[in-house]
């Protein structure tokens, strides 16, 4: 995914919170685990913005990489490092905000925004 996707992504992300009426700030030192921490009326989040363009065919989806690190052996995302996971899908211009529960999450997440009759497990953290 290109930085630009990437750019896109955590811009519009802090236009959704603001528009929601939620305080976002973001880190101004590089490598923390997450871009944002947003609160909502006192209760604040790690959030780590995640965004796609990539579509594959073969399993009719979108699918988002959860890896940190800069290598393909990066560490997956736990509940020690960020609180959720903001995933954007730029074709469809449609927004998951998925809680991040336990020691490991997985490592990549497919998405089927184009499928109304998805029933994907992460559908229901779709924000309308």
């Amino acid at each position: 995914m290109s930085l630009k996707v990437g750019n896109i992504a955590e811009i519009k992300f802090l236009l959704l919170c603001t528009e929601m009426g939620h305080i976002v700030s973001k880190p101004i030192m590089d490598g923390c685990n997450y871009d944002f921490i947003v609160d909502r009326g006192g209760v604040v989040s790690r959030v780590q913005v995640k965004s796609t363009n990539s579509y594959s065919k073969s399993r009719d989806s979108y699918v988002v990489n959860l890896i940190h690190g800069m290598s393909t052996n990066g560490k997956r995302y736990n509940s020690s490092l960020i609180d959720e996971i903001a995933v954007y899908i730029y074709d469809y211009d449609a927004w998951y905000l998925i809680p991040v529960v336990g020691d490991s999450f997985v490592r990549y997440i497919r998405f089927f925004p184009h499928n109304p009759l998805s029933k994907s497990k992460y559908e229901k953290f779709r924000i309308k």
